[in-house]
């Protein structure tokens, strides 16, 4: 049975200094389903990535498809390693970890996401104009 390591402190938008990425290559996250989604259409749900067993069963499917580039792998992984911080979550220190609480770092990653979109869109109106829509 695989170690359950304690989990990192939530994100805060005082910890990151620039902008999330929700692109890496021709992967996008899809925040709404919690899916990194290649531009060909296929899907890895980043919320079965909870052990690094089902995690790496992921990335040697994707290694598998005749369409999938060493780029695309490479930027596959990290675009896990950036929503889950793949070694301090899953596989830090050579241990199996679990990533509990996935769905609640997945979803406040997004809220975070959402006050920098806000946060830019008011800087970008300046302070005599109200924000664009």
């Amino acid at each position: 049975m695989p170690d359950i390591k304690e989990q990192p402190q939530p994100m805060r938008i005082s910890d990151i200094e620039s902008p999330l990425n929700d692109e890496w290559g021709r992967w996008r996250y899809d925040e709404d389903n919690l899916v990194l989604r290649h531009e060909d259409g296929y899907e890895v749900p980043v919320v079965e990535c909870v052990d690094s067993a089902k995690t790496l069963d992921w990335i040697a499917q994707v290694a598998n498809k005749t369409w999938a580039t060493a780029e695309d792998l490479g930027n596959l992984v990290r675009a896990l390693d950036e929503l889950i911080d793949l070694q301090a979550v899953i596989c830090g220190n050579g241990t199996d970890g679990v990533a509990i609480g996935l769905r609640g770092r997945l979803r406040r990653r997004r809220e975070i996401h959402e006050e920098q979109r806000r946060d830019s869109k008011r800087l970008a109106s300046g302070p005599d104009r109200p924000p664009e829509n």
